[in-house]
């Protein structure tokens, strides 16, 4: 090799090693985003936009257990009842009214029809398996937000003031102050005042010292739609010129109704206040089978 030849060879070399030059240049291996996990359960489940009286009940089906970190993954979630019971529904065993919770779904079961159980605790909300029917604990209306959810004559009459129905005169509540009479079995139990609710409907309240209550409504002209109780099963009620219902039976949930051609009733148990006492033996006959017709006979 010639002593030319060998130079270039060496000055190549060192062009190669300039430290002013740029590294070589490498091809950078593609990164791939990773999709995040995706889980069978959800961890959190959407507000509902007007909560009902039913959802001042919760616990663990409605929470998120990720209390503000990223447990998504339900084998991580505190309370195994979250993943042992993705769906379920919480019931008012007083109104009937219902609310349902499913990590299935992320959000609410739309399949979901109460049907009360017998032996299920009166005035409660009662935690349902919606896939087994299981009831899994409740909670006494009373002890839930201060009572707020329990229907009472004391709430009744707060409606009435509180959506400015008109209170009647003596004279125009004459007919239903005479529901219940000095020789009843229930003569404790007082007037308080009926309102007109809308221009065909009136509706009232009765209380007594003792805790038992009721309160009724007569709607003339139209039917009060289709009336009832949800979840419980009306029974038959024998009443001259109407056909007649009860639900719920010897029970604080017990509602008798009645309907005319032109003129439907309704009288509803209620306690006067969330200090509930023991139903009354015999008191849902006497609703039944005296209230009710004296209410309709003021169509």
């Amino acid at each position: 090799m010639s002593s030319s030849a060998v130079a270039a060879i060496v000055a190549l070399a060192l062009v190669g090693c300039a430290p002013d030059d740029p590294p070589p240049t490498t091809v950078a291996s593609a990164v791939v985003p990773t999709e995040p996990a995706r889980y069978a359960l959800c961890a959190e489940l959407p507000a509902q936009p007007q909560p009902m009286p039913v959802e001042r009940f919760d616990s663990w089906w409605s929470a998120d257990p990720t209390s503000g970190q990223a447990a998504l993954d339900p084998s991580e979630w505190p309370d195994p009842r979250m993943r042992e019971h993705p769906p379920v529904a919480v019931v008012d065993t007083q109104s009937g009214g219902w609310t349902t919770w499913d990590r299935t779904t992320c959000g609410q079961s739309d399949e979901f029809s109460p049907v009360i159980e017998e032996g299920w605790p009166d005035l409660s909300y009662v935690v349902v398996d919606l896939d087994t029917g299981e009831v899994l604990e409740s909670a006494p209306t009373a002890d839930v937000d201060g009572g707020a959810g329990l229907r009472t004559t004391s709430t009744a009459s707060a409606d009435i003031e509180a959506n400015g129905w008109d209170v009647l005169g003596a004279d125009e509540a004459a007919p239903y102050a005479a529901l219940v009479r000095e020789d009843d079995p229930w003569p404790g139990l007082r007037f308080v005042h009926a309102a007109k609710v809308t221009p065909t409907a009136v509706g009232g309240v009765y209380e007594s010292a003792d805790g038992a209550g009721f309160t009724f409504r007569l709607q003339r002209e139209e039917r009060m739609g289709d009336g009832g109780l949800a979840g419980r099963e009306p029974r038959p009620l024998q009443i001259d010129g109407a056909e007649g219902w009860t639900y719920a039976g010897a029970s604080w949930a017990f509602v008798a109704d009645a309907v005319t051609p032109g003129c439907s009733a309704s009288v509803h148990a209620v306690p006067v206040s969330t200090d509930v006492p023991p139903w009354p033996e015999g008191y849902d006959d006497y609703l039944a089978g005296t209230v009710l017709p004296r209410l309709l006979q003021a169509c």
